[in-house]
């Protein structure tokens, strides 16, 4: 069963879901679910690749390589025991 929600969006948004809307021929709503549906499959992709590490690391490893995604957020070369 569809039920209603509020949420506030900024007119750019707004307009780039119309624009959307209106090249594909289907709703705003429709539009959103879209989107939801393939962000939620790309986080998962994303998660389960993440995962498949999960315990291999040791801490200053998985520390070291954390700490390179969040200062550059581009690959850097690191050598793990994988």
């Amino acid at each position: 069963m569809r039920k209603s929600v509020c949420f506030r969006l900024d007119e750019k948004t707004i307009g780039i879901i119309s624009n959307i809307s209106k090249t594909l021929n289907i709703t705003m709503t429709e539009v959103v679910e879209r989107a939801l549906e393939e962000y939620m499959k790309k986080f998962s992709r994303e998660r389960s690749e993440l995962l498949k590490y999960a315990g291999i690391l040791s801490s200053e490893e998985a520390n070291a390589m954390l700490k390179a995604i969040k200062e550059t957020k581009v690959n850097k070369e690191m050598e793990y025991k994988l």
